[in-house]
Order: C-alpha cells, then structure tokens, then sequence
C-alpha cells in the first residue's frame, strides 16, 4: 500500500484491506466513548482493517459550544498524512470534522449520547458519510407512563448541557410544576467523571438538607450527576422511591447500585458500538454510506431485573 509500504506474505496470509484512524477528543474519555472506541477497534481489525487511535487535546477546556471548541490536531494532522480509508471522530466537535474534511478523507461521527448531528444523515461539513448518536427519548413512553403512575405534579431534569435533555415540552405537559438544571459552575471546562459527581454532591447537599423542597421526582440525563445528587440524598436520609422518585440514564454493566430501586433509562454501550462496526464495515467493503444511525435507549422501572 502507498505510503505504507511492501510486505512479502504468505498464500495464506491475512493482508489488512484499509487503515482507520479512531479520534478521540480527551484523554479522560466516559464510559460510552471508551467501549465505543474498544468495540470498534476490535471489529475493525477483525474484519481486517488497520486501526489507529489518536487523542484530540482541548485548547481551551471544555465547551457547551462545539462552534468555539479547539484541539491540538498534531496526531490527528500527523495521522492523516499516511492513506486512510475513513476517519471515526468519537464525540461532537465541529472543528474536528473541518480538519478531516480538508484532507478529503471520508468521516463517521460516533458518540452514544445525544448531540446535533441526529437525524442530520451528513452533520457538519462535507465528506460525512454518517453519524450515530443516542436517542434517549425513545424511552419517553415509559417515562410518561411512569411519571402517571405516580401522580407526579413537580419535576426536575437535569443535565450537563441543554441539548442532553429529554423534550422539554412534553415533559411540560405532563407535570403542573417543571424545572431544569444545567448550569454547574467551573464543570464544563474541565469535566472529568470525578469533578461531574463532585458538583451534583455539592450542590445538592446544599440545596437538599431535609425532605421539605423535595421535587416529586427527579430525571437525570447524566449518570455521573445522578451519581452524586444520589449519594447526598442518601446522606440526608432521603429515601429514593419513597421520598422521591428518580430516573436516571444509566449505562448497561455500571448502573448506580443503591438500596431503594430507581427507574432507569438504559443505554448499552456494547451493543451499540457493535451497531455502528456493522455500519462501518458494510461502507468500508460496499461504499454504502451509513447515514444518520439513532441509538434507543429502553425504559426500566424499579424493581425490574437488568440483563
């Protein structure tokens, strides 16, 4: 192959069809974006493709914006001078896909969470061949129906950014009292999982000292902040199902354990990923473009058994 060289094989030798660079955007990637890149590294080379991972590093922290977000592209840039057959950005960020698409090199934009390229088929800039990304209201009947169940008037959701909610309008509709909370203060710039559960703690060992301004429920659309508004709950002596119902997005392996159940809207990361290597694979060998992939999530109520 050109640029990679010359290798004498045997008969009977495996010879790898194409290369793929893999683009993460930190090196402190969640729990979605690490077995996403896991996944799709091992079915690449299984189906016999070159893989190279490369890290992404933001310039200035953090950003709500993926307008304004930049990354130190020197092992991306120095990635993209040997041939590739495609380019995975792992992630949301819009002067990513500029940088492939300069090059020419085809791209795949992959992330299990909700971000604006859904429903878009070609996001971004040109040269996208597709993009996947998580579709958490497609467990809104569930939500619905429980938040019935259980003469919900007042509720919460809560988020790391406005554009990981759940339909805001419908969730209106349902319930006499709504709010949202996606402001935490010095977490976007550098969000690590630590720093996420750090300020839902804080914040809600603060706000939550006894039972008396309690919500009817509350919808978390970030497990790391549920894991941190869960433990100060707990240690106010605030019973989760009983005080308080609560739903949180969860990942399928790593859902908060607790001694009260919780309502669930569950991802599976593996399986996911594994839905975006078929696609993958199919457009590496066919030229099929994948397009805009939505990955559902399913509603769990508590008590029932997770598999």
């Amino acid at each position: 192959r050109r640029r990679l060289g010359t290798v004498v094989v045997g008969p009977r030798a495996d010879v790898f069809h194409g290369r793929v660079v893999i683009v993460k955007k930190c090196s402190n990637p969640f729990y979605s974006d690490t077995v996403t890149g896991e996944v799709l590294t091992r079915r690449l080379n299984e189906a016999g493709y070159v893989v190279v991972s490369v890290l992404a590093i933001p310039l200035d922290g953090r950003s709500d914006d993926p307008e304004k977000e930049r990354f130190d592209m020197r092992q991306l840039n120095a990635a993209l001078r040997q041939n590739t057959s495609l380019v995975v950005i792992i992630g949301t960020a819009l002067s990513l896909e500029r940088a492939v698409a300069a090059t020419g090199t085809p791209y795949f934009i992959a992330t299990g969470t909700p971000h604006l390229a859904i429903g878009r088929g070609k996001p971004g800039t040109s040269g996208c061949v597709g993009s996947a990304s998580g579709d958490i209201n497609s467990a809104l009947p569930g939500v619905f129906a429980r938040l019935r169940e259980r003469n919900v008037r007042s509720l919460a959701q809560i988020g790391l950014r406005q554009r990981d909610l759940m339909d805001s309008g419908a969730l209106r509709g349902v319930c006499e009292s709504y709010d949202e909370w996606t402001t935490w203060p010095r977490l976007l710039k550098y969000s690590t999982q630590e720093c996420v559960v750090r300020a839902a703690y804080d914040f809600f060992r603060e706000r939550y000292r006894t039972k008396a301004d309690l919500p009817d429920a509350f919808l978390f659309t970030d497990d790391y902040l549920a894991h941190g508004a869960l433990t100060a709950l707990l240690g106010a002596g605030i019973r989760t199902g009983r005080d308080v119902l609560v739903i949180t997005v969860a990942n399928k392996g790593t859902r908060p354990l607790l001694f009260d159940p919780i309502d669930l809207i569950l991802c599976d990361p593996v399986h996911e990923a594994d839905i975006m290597a078929d696609a993958l694979i199919a457009y590496l060998d066919t030229g099929a473009a994948p397009g805009a992939i939505a990955l559902e999530s399913k509603f769990v109520a508590g008590g029932e058994v997770v598999r």
